[in-house]
């Protein structure tokens, strides 16, 4: 990307992507940008002043599209999604969902997002090879 002039943390447009895709000798770049991504703590099971189990819950949303290199068209275009959750243990006689004491380790966040954008790549995978077909214009 540098060799291109295009900057970390700039905007990719689809002239770039149609440039770096020549440079790499490849027909189709795939690009995305993050719609969405949220942590959010104390989703999992509460009954109040009971017992609860609560998780962390990471969620990303992802719009790709596949980028024909040739002519600069986008031949393809999806949103793509994937979560994952971790535990957090047990909160005994607690009023709320969320307990500002009861959090991941940093470990476990690492591992939380190493999950989240496996399932997300999962997904990705599963919905460009799906739909492989209709990309390269083969209809079974």
């Amino acid at each position: 990307m540098s060799i291109e002039g295009i900057r970390r943390n700039q905007k990719v447009v689809i002239s770039d992507m149609v440039k770096i895709g020549k440079r790499l000798g490849v027909d189709y770049i795939v690009y995305g940008e993050v719609l969405n991504y949220q942590l959010s703590r104390g989703k999992g099971i509460h009954i109040p002043y009971l017992i609860g189990f609560p998780r962390t819950v990471a969620e990303i949303e992802v719009v790709i599209q596949l980028v024909n290199v040739s002519d600069g068209t986008i031949s393809y275009v999806e949103s793509i999604s994937a979560s994952s959750s971790k535990s957090e243990g047990v909160l005994f006689f607690s009023g709320s969902k969320e307990n500002k004491l009861n959090q991941l380790s940093g470990v476990e966040s690492n591992d939380l997002i190493k999950e989240l954008l496996k399932n997300w790549s999962e997904n990705l995978r599963g919905r460009m090879f799906q739909n492989l077909d209709s990309i390269s214009g083969n209809d079974s």
